[in-house]
């Protein structure tokens, strides 16, 4: 029971680690983007526009997909705290090792995430 007691705060700390690091990584990110999205001006012929709208759209879509991904680290980091972190917010069940490395801030098993992507 011990030896388990300690597998599980170190992989908790492994987690916590991982949630923290990619928190910075995406902040820094984030700022990056959100300076590389300031323009001067924008073009005056209509190619130069379309492409300028594209690219301005891209970046947006980029910071949004950051900042979302920032938000679920976030939330990990609380689940966390609350002791809830690794257990799926649908079924209730352990979500798998292998899905956590992969994916540290999961909220869901992968079996309620595939059932979630059909609905």
């Amino acid at each position: 029971m011990l030896v388990a007691k300690k597998t599980r705060n170190s992989r908790k700390r492994d987690y916590t680690k991982m949630l923290k690091s990619k928190r910075e990584e995406l902040l820094g990110q984030l700022q990056e983007w959100r300076e590389g999205v300031r323009v001067e001006r924008v073009p005056e012929d209509e190619g130069g526009q379309a492409s300028w709208a594209q690219m301005e759209h891209m970046a947006f879509a980029t910071l949004e997909q950051g900042q979302k991904t920032l938000s679920e680290v976030e939330a990990a980091l609380k689940r966390m705290d609350r002791g809830t972190y690794g257990v799926c917010e649908d079924c209730g069940e352990p979500i798998p090792e292998v899905r956590l490395r992969a994916l540290p801030w999961a909220r869901f098993c992968i079996k309620c995430t595939e059932r979630r992507q059909r609905n």
